[in-house]
C-alpha cells in the first residue's frame, strides 16, 4: 500500500513519514502520491481542539491533490475516525 503517514503538531510543525516537512515538500510529495494512486493517513496533535493553521493546509492539499485520507486520532494511525467523528481500532 502507498501511503504518506503525515503529523501536524499543536505548533504547526508537519512531519511526513516520520520527517519534517515544509509545506511546499509536502505538496510536491501529495503530487507524487497521486501519479501513484496512493492515501493520505493523516494526524493532529489534540484532535478536539482548534488547529493550526498549518493543520487545515495540510488537509486544503490532500483536498487539492484529491487524495483519499484516513483520519487518526493517534499518533500511531492504529484508529481511524469515522464519517461521525468516532474513534474506531485498527487501520480501516
Amino acid at each position: 500500500m502507498n501511503v504518506i503517514r503525515v503529523t501536524v503538531t499543536a505548533g504547526g510543525d508537519i512531519a511526513a513519514d516520520g520527517q519534517p516537512v515544509t509545506l511546499e515538500q509536502l505538496a510536491a510529495k501529495f503530487a507524487d502520491l497521486k501519479r501513484t494512486g496512493g492515501t493520505v493517513w493523516y494526524h493532529r496533535a489534540n484532535p478536539s481542539g482548534e488547529p493550526h493553521p498549518n493543520a487545515m493546509k495540510v488537509i486544503e492539499l490532500v483536498a487539492e491533490n484529491k487524495l483519499p485520507v484516513k483520519l487518526s486520532a493517534r499518533p500511531d494511525f492504529s484508529d481511524a475516525v469515522d464519517d461521525k467523528g468516532v474513534s474506531r481500532p485498527g487501520r480501516q
